[in-house]
């Protein structure tokens, strides 16, 4: 079950991982775990994963589909 995730945990994700809040894409697997991309770039196992991307951060505002 994918779970819904919040603009504020997202950008915890972004602080612990030291990622600037800008110009990055949020995906999701099919197991609802996060991963943070650079604009435009998807992750390497996104097929193999069943990975969709579900949002964006630009100038720290959290925009989630």
């Amino acid at each position: 079950m994918i779970k819904q995730h919040t603009e504020q945990e997202i950008l915890e994700i972004l602080k612990e991982i030291e990622i600037e809040p800008d110009m990055v894409d949020i995906w999701e697997d099919r197991d609802g775990d996060i991963s943070i991309e650079a604009r435009g770039m998807a992750p390497a196992g996104e097929r193999e994963f069943k990975m969709k991307q579900i949002g964006h951060v630009d100038n720290g505002i959290v925009w989630l589909d």
